[in-house]
């Protein structure tokens, strides 16, 4: 599996927080057209309550994404003084364990406030993650093979997180198969901030 499916399975699993997502129509196609195990979809329904309480942490995770990205445009890169200004606030809350929706509301709003006009346009150009999930549906591309249901058993959901999470702590994600490609993507994200010149 590449690093963008990678990325792609572990943004799938942040759809599920974002509270966002119709499941119905997708569930039907990734399970038959009866849909989803009965205890799966009860566990999709409370991922579902969990994310509309969580909505500014998986917006804080796209931004972080559109933000890498536009910073691997020569054209739109982040100078070396505006990197600086992205890491001094991303360093203190990297480490926590869970940030509050009020947090990620703030840190959002304080990384949009380095960037210029032109790089806010072009940020605006990029679909985070989350929300390219949350448009084409839970799993995406692909389809199940002909003739039964996904190889080795439907995908297992935990339970949400009784808390939070912090978009910005990998190990903090619940779905563990989604931890190695978001820790691509922020060690990919630290390290274009810090060669910033």
């Amino acid at each position: 599996m590449n690093l963008k499916s990678t990325i792609r399975f572990g943004m799938a699993a942040l759809v599920i927080l974002s509270g966002n997502l119709l499941v119905a129509p997708s569930a039907q196609a990734q399970f038959g057209g009866g849909g989803p195990p009965p205890g799966m979809m009860e566990k999709i329904k409370k991922w579902q309550k969990w994310g509309e309480q969580h909505k500014n942490l998986s917006t804080l995770g796209d931004l972080v994404y559109q933000i890498n990205e536009v910073n691997k445009d020569a054209r739109f890169a982040l100078t070396k003084p505006q990197a600086n200004k992205v890491l001094a606030l991303i360093k203190p809350v990297t480490p926590k364990k869970e940030l509050s929706e009020d947090e990620a509301k703030s840190l959002s709003k304080s990384l949009t406030n380095v960037l210029t006009t032109k790089q806010l346009q072009k940020l605006a150009t990029i679909e985070g993650p989350a929300a390219k999930m949350r448009k084409r549906g839970f799993g995406g591309g692909g389809g199940r093979p002909a003739g039964g249901p996904p190889k080795g058993g439907p995908p297992t959901i935990p339970e949400p997180p009784k808390g939070g999470y912090n978009p910005l702590n990998p190990d903090t994600m619940p779905f563990a198969q989604a931890r190695p490609a978001m820790k691509a993507m922020m060690n990919s994200f630290v390290s274009g901030l810090q060669h910033a010149k």
